[in-house]
């Protein structure tokens, strides 16, 4: 939990710096919130939540170094970081899905205005896609599972 916590601050501050407009950072503080909101209540660390806080302020930072003002893309990845702190507790797939696809949208979005190349940034957002079926389809075959037993 102390992880999440510390991500969390992390990308809080961070982000401040970051956003050069004050609007797309306070509306990047709402899932914050949620998230932090989520950690406390159910206190389970998720290694998934805080992968993608650091990633969204790591390739934030790559972006403002080439130019690129990372608004949206720090807001799409807190979004996607809220919807992975549900998953986490809540386990529900769903969850993981739109989680898992606004961190490809947003990965995607970035390499796109990084390579100015639309068909590269598609590529990117589905192979990341793609890849989080590794962390879908387990839950799916557990949650099945469970229901077997019952």
């Amino acid at each position: 939990m102390i992880y999440n916590l510390i991500a969390l601050l992390l990308n809080f501050v961070l982000g401040f710096l970051m956003i050069s407009d004050k609007l797309f950072w306070a509306i990047g503080i709402i899932p914050l919130i949620g998230v932090l909101g989520m950690t406390l209540k159910f206190k389970k660390f998720s290694k998934l939540t805080i992968m993608v806080l650091l990633v969204a302020i790591f390739f934030g930072l790559i972006g403002i170094v080439q130019g690129f003002t990372p608004h949206y893309f720090y807001i799409i990845m807190n979004f996607s970081a809220l919807f992975a702190i549900l998953f986490e507790s809540l386990k529900k797939v769903f969850f993981a899905v739109i989680s898992w696809g606004l961190n490809a949208f947003a990965i995607g979005y970035l390499v796109t205005e990084l390579r100015e190349d639309m068909t590269m940034g598609i590529i990117i957002g589905i192979i990341i896609f793609i890849i989080s079926f590794r962390d879908i389809v387990p839950t799916m075959l557990e949650s099945k599972n469970k229901e077997k037993e019952k």
